[in-house]
């Protein structure tokens, strides 16, 4: 978080700097991404009931990124999911107490943990 705030302060004084027109272009993307995609998903991460459904509205807001700049919606897209290993059917019922997830969806989720069957592999994203 740090940086996305120097990044933030370096382009709000960018006129004092020397920037090319190359690197204010970045870091306007930069500070787009960190913006539009990063900071709440940071914000959230501390609370563990919200973990399935921020983790899921992050990698939509990284999808959608790809509207502004594909390239950085592909990279970050690629690097947030070598850090999906901790994620599978275990921490579904998280889920059950977040207050944000409709009863309906609740219902859904409650109905296809009933009809899971004994002895298969966990799924994985």
């Amino acid at each position: 978080m740090a940086k996305a705030i120097y990044g933030l302060k370096v382009f709000m004084f960018r006129s004092q700097f020397n920037l090319t027109a190359k690197e204010t272009k970045a870091l306007r993307l930069f500070n787009l991404f960190v913006t539009l995609v990063y900071t709440e998903a940071w914000f959230r991460s501390s609370q563990v009931l919200e973990a399935p459904l921020n983790d899921l509205n992050f990698f939509k807001k990284i999808r959608s990124f790809g509207d502004i700049h594909r390239e950085t919606s592909r990279v970050a897209a690629k690097a947030m999911e070598r850090h999906t290993w901790y994620l599978g059917e275990e921490l579904v019922p998280l889920a059950f107490f977040d207050a944000r997830v409709p009863s309906e969806t609740k219902r859904e989720m409650a109905a296809a943990v009933e009809k899971e069957v004994e002895g298969q592999a966990p799924k994985r994203p």
